[in-house]
């Protein structure tokens, strides 16, 4: 869950384009590591992540209880 250099990128987008969100999609959302810091900055937010990978989702769901975590191809 350590990944210091793209935090910065996340915490940015989410001050300009997410800050009034109430729900966010995550597109290969891998084991949940946007969810986790969108949810940091602003827990009632609705997250929603999709992956490839049943392993990863089954991290992201440890990792992000809250979230909803779905395996889907997002082509």
């Amino acid at each position: 869950m350590d990944f210091a250099p793209y935090k910065s990128r996340i915490l940015h987008f989410q001050k300009m384009y997410a800050s009034q969100a109430k729900s966010i999609i995550d597109l290969g959302c891998g084991p949940g590591n946007v969810a986790k810091v969108f949810s940091d900055q602003k827990p009632s937010y609705e997250i929603t992540g999709f992956d490839l990978s049943e392993e990863l989702l089954n991290i992201a769901r440890k990792n992000f209880p809250n979230g909803q975590f779905y395996v889907s191809d997002t082509r």
